[in-house]
C-alpha cells in the first residue's frame, strides 16, 4: 500500500447523508405512532407530531455535527475512517442528548413521544454511520482506494 492509496478518501459523505435523513424520519415515525398509541398526558394523541418533531430534531442537529467531523477529506481516509467515525458518533451522541434533554425541560412534550423518537432516531444514525463505515472500509480494502 503506497501513500497516495492512503491519502485517499475512501467514503462519500452522500451514503451518509441518506442514512441520518432515514434515521431521522423513522425515528419520527416511530415517535408519532408511540405518541398516538401509548400517549402520557391529556391531549398527546393531537400533539404527536409535536412530540416526535422535538424528539428527531436534536438528533437532526447532531447529525450535522457529525457530517461537519467527517467533512475534511483526510477524516475519510483509510487510516483515519475508524476514529473519525469514533469521535464523530461520541460528538453525536453526546450532543443529541444534551440538547433532547434542554429542549425536553424547556418544551414539555408528551414523554412518550419524544423520547421513543429521540432514542430511536439517535440509535438510526448510529447504525446508518456504522454501516457506511464498514462498508467503507471493506469496499477500500479490496479495491486499493475505492469509494463507497
Amino acid at each position: 500500500m503506497n501513500s497516495a492509496q492512503t491519502q485517499t478518501p475512501i467514503a462519500r459523505l452522500p451514503m451518509l447523508i441518506g442514512g441520518f435523513a432515514c434515521a431521522c424520519l423513522m425515528g419520527a415515525a416511530v415517535g408519532f405512532f408511540t405518541t398516538g398509541f401509548l400517549g402520557q398526558t391529556e391531549g398527546a394523541h393531537a400533539n404527536a407530531s409535536q412530540s416526535a418533531t422535538f424528539g428527531v430534531l436534536p438528533v437532526a442537529l447532531a447529525s450535522l455535527l457529525s457530517l461537519l467531523i467527517l467533512s475534511p477529506a483526510g477524516m475519510r481516509t483509510r487510516a483515519r475512517l475508524g476514529v473519525g467515525v469514533l469521535v464523530s458518533s461520541g460528538a453525536r451522541l453526546i450532543f443529541a442528548l444534551g440538547l433532547g434533554v434542554v429542549m425536553y425541560m424547556v418544551m414539555k412534550p408528551d414523554p412518550t413521544g419524544f423520547f421513543a423518537s429521540l432514542l430511536t432516531a439517535g440509535l438510526l444514525a448510529l447504525v446508518a454511520e456504522s454501516m457506511w463505515a464498514i462498508h467503507a472500509l471493506r469496499s477500500g480494502a479490496t479495491s486499493g482506494a475505492g469509494s463507497a
